[in-house]
């Protein structure tokens, strides 16, 4: 089966290999020979820097595709997989914690994730309009410093996620991806397509979970503003850009892969 990686989690990847299968094997002796034939192209023509860089990259991820079909077949003949589409209602609410879980999802992104992104995509932009650029005063000058900044703090830090399945939209699944496993740009997660993960716990029918988009850091541009502004806010107002409460049942998922 052919798979294009958005996110692959690669230590989780080769700890699952190891356990069904005894043994793993390493792509370190490869990555290494890249890197040496990178440097000497680097000092032979500055040109090829770029081409090499991506050339690296297509051949570390072979290998991890070709681990990823291995422990695949071995959870397939081991009947390890357990297909969301293909449940029914029983099965589904008697899913139990530590299930491999396959799902034909659709993700849409938290707005307020693409927002930042793209406010710091901006910035260069910004600087090259000088006197006509949109943000003049100081206190915008200082708010969108502050978010640019939390769009560098939020690079760098997990994220959570809410999928519903594609087939049945009541079917939900909540998910923490780190961005060091990314394979591909962030914007490419949005959209239809298939996650594979073991299922953390379970969420019950007439329980809600709190999922944070971003990291802590965000209550700080919750505050710009006057005292006064400030005493008026309820206690734990947070915003549903920034905040959203799911009703189960739902999933909480620990996640493998994501691919189309």
């Amino acid at each position: 089966m052919l798979r294009s990686f958005i996110y692959l989690d690669k230590v989780t990847l080769d700890d699952y290999l190891a356990s069904l299968d005894g043994y793993i094997v390493g792509d370190e002796i490869e990555q290494n020979e890249i890197e040496r034939s990178i440097s000497d192209k680097y000092f032979q023509n500055d040109n090829v820097t770029n081409d090499s860089s991506r050339e690296t990259r297509q051949k570390l991820v072979v290998p991890l595709a070709s681990k990823f079909q291995r422990l695949y077949t071995l959870m397939e003949q081991k009947s390890l997989i357990h297909q969301l589409d293909d449940m029914n209602n029983d099965d589904y609410i008697g899913i139990k914690r530590g299930s491999i879980i396959e799902a034909q999802v659709s993700i849409n992104l938290p707005d307020i994730i693409k927002v930042i992104e793209g406010l710091g995509n901006m910035t260069p932009y910004f600087d090259l309009l000088g006197d006509e650029s949109p943000i003049q005063t100081d206190k915008d000058k200082e708010l969108f410093g502050k978010i640019v900044g939390l769009g560098e703090i939020n690079k760098n830090n997990d994220f959570s996620v809410i999928m519903k399945s594609v087939l049945e939209k009541n079917r939900k699944l909540i998910t923490n991806l780190k961005r060091s496993n990314l394979l591909q740009e962030l914007r490419d997660l949005q959209g239809e397509c298939t996650i594979l993960g073991k299922v953390q716990s379970i969420l019950p029918k007439g329980k809600t979970h709190e999922v944070n988009f971003l990291a802590s850091e965000i209550k700080e541009l919750l505050e710009i503003g006057n005292r006064q502004q400030r005493r008026q806010k309820p206690k734990n107002n947070v915003p549903n850009e920034i905040m959203e409460v799911v009703k189960g049942p739902a999933l909480l998922l620990i996640p493998l892969a994501i691919y189309r």
